[in-house]
């Protein structure tokens, strides 16, 4: 997401692709949280998020698909602290997909 003019816009991607999936938005970091794991326990795996303002409260969005693979979310880490959870994830044989920065 991203301002211009003071209205705020959204941006995506799309790739080809078949099976399930799913996109949600406007959540409380806590609600995030909890979609997150109803999509896991879904088959569905989150492969990107975002987090913007709205209304002057800050607010998450994802995207999921359906996989077998495992994954992490490293959020609210310092920089340094996100580092070293990211090493220990790539230890384990994780790679890594998206990389978020935000303002609140």
């Amino acid at each position: 997401t991203y301002v211009e003019d003071g209205t705020s816009l959204w941006a995506g991607a799309l790739v080809a692709g078949s099976g399930a999936y799913a996109m949600w938005r406007n959540f409380n970091v806590d609600e995030f949280g909890s979609k997150r794991t109803e999509m896991s326990n879904q088959g569905l795996k989150l492969i990107d998020m975002e987090t913007y303002m709205s209304n002057g409260v800050q607010k998450w969005a994802g995207v999921w698909r359906a996989d077998t693979e495992k994954e992490i979310l490293n959020r609210n880490f310092t920089f340094c602290g996100w580092l070293d959870q990211d090493s220990i994830a790539r230890s384990q044989g994780f790679i890594f997909t998206d990389f978020e920065t935000y303002q609140p």
